[in-house]
């Protein structure tokens, strides 16, 4: 499992943004850990991931980067 903190870190250091995150731990009521597994879509789909998390995070970052390039083309 991956914490919010690991994958604002991937995205911050992809992205080169060397700022610290503010975390204000305010909220209440929320779920303390949870996760999710493939294991299932592995196992009843033989699904497999087309990504590493690295390069998936990489990807999603090249897609927001040209979209919003052409969005504010137009």
């Amino acid at each position: 499992p991956l914490s919010v903190m690991d994958v604002v870190k991937e995205i911050s250091t992809q992205m080169v943004f060397n700022k610290k995150p503010v975390i204000l731990n305010e909220s209440q009521g929320e779920i303390s850990h949870q996760s999710l597994n493939s294991g299932k879509a592995k196992r009843l789909l033989e699904w497999t991931p087309k990504y590493s998390f690295p390069d998936g995070i990489n990807k999603t970052i090249e897609w927001y980067r040209r979209f919003f390039s052409e969005k504010n083309q137009k």
